[in-house]
């Protein structure tokens, strides 16, 4: 992480549009965490919110938009006999079809906060044929609420940092840091245990 801190210190936006660009893709990149940074970072000044959101949302919005039109061109076929290669194995397609079949659509927007389905439904809407006028609808909105959550928290996170920092001493703010980080562990584990369980 520190290595990827230190290239948004260096090239914020840029780092922000590929990152965001590419996790949709399938690559295993930190989007959350680098939309948290970046509203960090505008808490304190180094970057604007508005400028980060929308840079977020293009590169978001470009990722999406090409993983559709590669399922959609590329097919079932393709992705049986390739897909591992892309993180795009069976237990993953099955994982996202179960979704898909229980919550439709709006799988494209809650499927942004779950582990593993955010980086392939744009895949498989594509292979599922979708209309890409109802997947624009659905998984555009899903991205600007997903990039709106997580840069928001940032900043929130980043105000919060400040007051701690001047009112509190190193021990004080050391232990709500590792609080936290207990906290989101706790999340992380819980979404992921039930989307083990889900994709059976």
């Amino acid at each position: 992480m520190e290595l990827i801190t230190a290239w948004v210190d260096q090239y914020g936006y840029i780092v922000l549009f590929i990152v965001l660009m590419l996790e949709p893709l399938g690559l295993p990149l930190p989007g959350e965490f680098i939309m948290s940074y970046c509203g960090i970072l505008a808490a304190t000044g180094q970057m604007n919110l508005a400028i980060s959101f929308v840079i977020a949302v293009l590169g978001c919005l470009t990722g999406r938009t090409v993983s559709y039109w590669a399922g959609y061109k590329l097919g079932v076929p393709f992705f049986q006999k390739n897909g591992h290669r892309f993180h795009m194995g069976p237990e993953k397609m099955e994982k996202t079809a179960w979704w898909f079949r229980n919550y439709g659509n709006w799988v494209l927007i809650i499927g942004y906060f779950i582990p593993g389905v955010r980086h392939i439904s744009g895949y498989f809407s594509g292979i599922s044929q979708m209309p890409f006028s109802k997947y624009a609808v659905y998984a555009y909105t899903g991205a600007v609420i997903w990039i709106g959550t997580f840069v928001v928290l940032g900043k929130f996170l980043g105000l919060q940092w400040k007051l701690l920092r001047s009112n509190f001493d190193l021990d004080a703010w050391a232990l709500v840091i590792v609080l936290m980080l207990i906290f989101i562990f706790y999340l992380y584990k819980n979404i992921r245990y039930k989307g083990k369980y889900m994709g059976k």
